[in-house]
Protein backbone atom coordinates (compact mmCIF):
# COMPACT_ATOMS: atom_id res chain seq x y z
CA UNK A 1 0.00 0.00 0.00
CA UNK A 2 1.32 3.42 -1.45
CA UNK A 3 1.09 5.55 1.54
CA UNK A 4 -0.37 9.50 0.40
CA UNK A 5 -0.66 12.61 1.15
CA UNK A 6 -3.38 15.06 -0.26
CA UNK A 7 -2.83 18.20 0.78
CA UNK A 8 -5.22 22.02 -0.43
CA UNK A 9 -4.16 25.68 0.48
CA UNK A 10 -6.37 28.47 1.33
CA UNK A 11 -5.03 32.10 0.99
CA UNK A 12 -5.79 36.04 1.56
CA UNK A 13 -4.38 38.53 0.55
CA UNK A 14 -0.99 40.16 1.89
CA UNK A 15 -0.87 42.57 4.62
CA UNK A 16 1.76 44.26 2.25
CA UNK A 17 -0.55 44.64 -0.42
CA UNK A 18 -0.97 48.60 -0.27
CA UNK A 19 2.80 48.76 -0.32
CA UNK A 20 2.66 46.36 -3.10
CA UNK A 21 0.83 48.69 -5.34
CA UNK A 22 2.53 51.89 -4.73
CA UNK A 23 5.92 50.56 -6.28
CA UNK A 24 4.43 49.04 -9.45
CA UNK A 25 3.99 51.36 -12.25
CA UNK A 26 0.24 51.51 -13.25
CA UNK A 27 -0.47 53.04 -16.44
CA UNK A 28 -4.05 54.52 -17.69
CA UNK A 29 -5.85 53.90 -20.81
CA UNK A 30 -3.67 55.62 -23.33
CA UNK A 31 -7.12 57.44 -24.74
CA UNK A 32 -8.22 59.35 -21.47
CA UNK A 33 -7.08 62.98 -21.59
CA UNK A 34 -9.28 64.25 -18.61
CA UNK A 35 -7.48 64.21 -15.19
CA UNK A 36 -10.18 62.40 -13.22
CA UNK A 37 -11.02 59.77 -15.57
CA UNK A 38 -7.14 58.91 -15.55
CA UNK A 39 -6.99 58.88 -12.01
CA UNK A 40 -9.84 56.57 -12.22
CA UNK A 41 -8.18 54.18 -14.75
CA UNK A 42 -5.54 53.93 -12.72
CA UNK A 43 -7.32 53.16 -9.58
CA UNK A 44 -9.78 51.20 -11.24
CA UNK A 45 -6.40 48.68 -12.35
CA UNK A 46 -4.95 48.88 -8.77
CA UNK A 47 -8.24 47.83 -7.40
CA UNK A 48 -8.65 44.98 -9.91
CA UNK A 49 -4.82 43.58 -8.45
CA UNK A 50 -6.11 43.68 -5.35
CA UNK A 51 -9.46 41.62 -5.80
CA UNK A 52 -6.51 38.80 -7.31
CA UNK A 53 -4.29 39.60 -5.05
CA UNK A 54 -4.69 36.42 -2.82
CA UNK A 55 -4.14 34.01 -5.95
CA UNK A 56 -0.57 34.99 -6.36
CA UNK A 57 2.48 34.31 -3.57
CA UNK A 58 3.99 37.29 -4.04
CA UNK A 59 0.78 39.80 -3.17
CA UNK A 60 -0.94 36.84 -1.17
CA UNK A 61 -0.18 34.61 2.00
CA UNK A 62 -1.44 30.92 3.23
CA UNK A 63 -3.54 31.09 6.02
CA UNK A 64 -4.74 27.83 5.83
CA UNK A 65 -3.76 24.15 4.63
CA UNK A 66 -5.60 21.14 4.85
CA UNK A 67 -3.93 17.37 4.25
CA UNK A 68 -5.37 13.85 4.66
CA UNK A 69 -2.41 11.08 5.23
CA UNK A 70 -3.85 8.40 4.45
CA UNK A 71 -7.42 9.21 5.04
CA UNK A 72 -6.65 10.73 8.01
CA UNK A 73 -7.32 14.67 8.05
CA UNK A 74 -5.39 17.11 9.57
CA UNK A 75 -5.87 21.21 9.65
CA UNK A 76 -3.60 24.24 10.15
CA UNK A 77 -4.53 27.50 10.36
CA UNK A 78 -3.04 30.21 11.94
CA UNK A 79 -2.29 34.34 11.38
CA UNK A 80 1.20 34.03 11.83
CA UNK A 81 1.81 32.41 8.36
CA UNK A 82 5.57 31.60 8.95
CA UNK A 83 4.26 29.73 12.47
CA UNK A 84 1.64 28.05 10.24
CA UNK A 85 4.38 27.09 7.42
CA UNK A 86 6.96 25.95 10.21
CA UNK A 87 3.97 23.64 12.07
CA UNK A 88 3.09 22.02 8.42
CA UNK A 89 6.75 21.17 7.34
CA UNK A 90 7.55 19.11 11.17
CA UNK A 91 3.79 17.43 10.48
CA UNK A 92 4.89 16.28 6.88
CA UNK A 93 8.79 15.95 7.74
CA UNK A 94 7.55 12.85 10.23
CA UNK A 95 5.53 11.07 7.91
CA UNK A 96 6.59 8.43 5.10
CA UNK A 97 4.65 9.78 2.12
CA UNK A 98 5.48 8.25 -1.38
CA UNK A 99 2.44 10.20 -3.61
CA UNK A 100 1.73 14.21 -2.76
CA UNK A 101 -1.62 14.59 -4.34
CA UNK A 102 -3.67 17.61 -4.79
CA UNK A 103 -6.36 19.19 -7.57
CA UNK A 104 -4.22 21.69 -9.33
CA UNK A 105 -1.22 22.01 -7.24
CA UNK A 106 1.51 22.12 -9.34
CA UNK A 107 0.31 25.34 -10.92
CA UNK A 108 -1.33 26.64 -7.92
CA UNK A 109 -0.74 25.31 -4.13
CA UNK A 110 3.09 23.97 -4.79
CA UNK A 111 4.65 26.76 -5.99
CA UNK A 112 2.76 29.37 -3.82
CA UNK A 113 4.04 27.67 -1.05
CA UNK A 114 7.49 27.69 -2.53
CA UNK A 115 7.59 31.16 -2.95
CA UNK A 116 5.64 31.82 0.72
CA UNK A 117 8.54 29.63 2.41
CA UNK A 118 11.04 32.29 0.50
CA UNK A 119 9.09 35.00 1.38
CA UNK A 120 8.88 34.26 5.40
CA UNK A 121 12.75 33.44 5.18
CA UNK A 122 12.27 30.09 5.89
CA UNK A 123 14.16 27.02 3.53
CA UNK A 124 12.18 25.52 0.66
CA UNK A 125 11.74 21.72 2.33
CA UNK A 126 12.10 18.59 0.70
CA UNK A 127 8.67 17.87 0.22
CA UNK A 128 7.77 20.60 -1.82
CA UNK A 129 11.02 19.85 -4.21
CA UNK A 130 9.48 16.42 -4.92
CA UNK A 131 7.04 15.06 -7.99
CA UNK A 132 3.86 16.18 -7.02
CA UNK A 133 0.61 14.67 -8.59
CA UNK A 134 -2.34 16.72 -9.69
CA UNK A 135 -5.61 14.76 -10.17
CA UNK A 136 -6.03 17.61 -12.83
CA UNK A 137 -3.65 16.07 -15.60
CA UNK A 138 -6.16 12.56 -15.68
CA UNK A 139 -8.88 15.05 -16.81
CA UNK A 140 -7.00 17.56 -19.47
CA UNK A 141 -4.33 20.28 -18.78
CA UNK A 142 -4.59 24.20 -20.35
CA UNK A 143 -7.26 24.10 -22.90
CA UNK A 144 -8.34 21.03 -22.95
CA UNK A 145 -12.44 20.72 -23.61
CA UNK A 146 -11.57 17.68 -21.11
CA UNK A 147 -10.18 19.78 -18.11
CA UNK A 148 -12.74 19.81 -15.79
CA UNK A 149 -13.47 21.53 -11.98
CA UNK A 150 -13.85 19.63 -8.84
CA UNK A 151 -17.01 20.40 -8.60
CA UNK A 152 -17.92 19.47 -12.30
CA UNK A 153 -16.01 16.04 -11.28
CA UNK A 154 -17.94 15.85 -7.73
CA UNK A 155 -21.45 16.50 -9.57
CA UNK A 156 -20.81 13.73 -12.21
CA UNK A 157 -19.39 11.35 -9.21
CA UNK A 158 -22.59 11.90 -7.23
CA UNK A 159 -20.03 13.43 -4.57
CA UNK A 160 -21.99 15.11 -2.64
CA UNK A 161 -21.03 18.09 -0.23
CA UNK A 162 -22.26 20.17 2.66
CA UNK A 163 -23.02 23.43 1.21
CA UNK A 164 -22.04 25.28 -1.88
CA UNK A 165 -18.37 25.26 -3.32
CA UNK A 166 -17.37 28.65 -3.71
CA UNK A 167 -13.61 29.96 -3.02
CA UNK A 168 -14.33 33.72 -2.56
CA UNK A 169 -16.35 32.96 0.88
CA UNK A 170 -13.11 31.87 2.63
CA UNK A 171 -11.64 35.32 2.04
CA UNK A 172 -15.08 37.04 4.24
CA UNK A 173 -15.16 33.49 6.90
CA UNK A 174 -11.39 34.72 7.23
CA UNK A 175 -12.23 38.55 7.98
CA UNK A 176 -14.88 37.45 10.26
CA UNK A 177 -12.71 34.65 12.05
CA UNK A 178 -14.80 31.80 11.31
CA UNK A 179 -12.28 29.68 11.23
CA UNK A 180 -14.42 26.49 11.74
CA UNK A 181 -16.02 27.41 8.05
CA UNK A 182 -12.96 27.84 6.69
CA UNK A 183 -11.84 24.33 8.18
CA UNK A 184 -15.22 22.32 6.65
CA UNK A 185 -14.87 24.05 3.30
CA UNK A 186 -10.88 22.61 3.39
CA UNK A 187 -12.03 19.60 4.47
CA UNK A 188 -14.51 18.96 1.59
CA UNK A 189 -12.13 19.84 -0.86
CA UNK A 190 -9.48 17.60 0.71
CA UNK A 191 -11.70 14.92 0.76
CA UNK A 192 -13.26 14.88 -2.11
CA UNK A 193 -9.57 15.26 -3.67
CA UNK A 194 -8.96 12.08 -2.02
CA UNK A 195 -12.17 10.16 -3.69
CA UNK A 196 -11.05 10.77 -6.62
CA UNK A 197 -7.64 9.95 -6.35
CA UNK A 198 -8.45 7.15 -4.69
CA UNK A 199 -10.64 6.22 -7.63
CA UNK A 200 -8.22 6.83 -10.53
CA UNK A 201 -5.53 4.91 -8.65
CA UNK A 202 -7.72 1.89 -7.41
CA UNK A 203 -6.04 -0.43 -10.29
CA UNK A 204 -3.05 -0.36 -8.90
CA UNK A 205 -4.50 -2.24 -5.78
CA UNK A 206 -5.44 -5.47 -7.12
CA UNK A 207 -7.76 -4.02 -9.96
CA UNK A 208 -8.22 -5.26 -13.08
CA UNK A 209 -5.04 -4.91 -15.45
Amino acid sequence: MRNYLVYDIETYKSDRIEEYLDQKDFKPDARLKDPEKIAKSIEDKREAEREKAALRWITGRVIACGISYNGDFHFFCADNERDLLYDLDVFIAGKDVDEFVGKNNIDFDQPYLVGRHLANGLPVPQWLLRHHLDIQGFFGTGRSIQRASLKDIEWCLQIQRDGEKDATQCFEWWENNEIDLIEKYNRQDVQSTERIYLDITSGMNGGIH
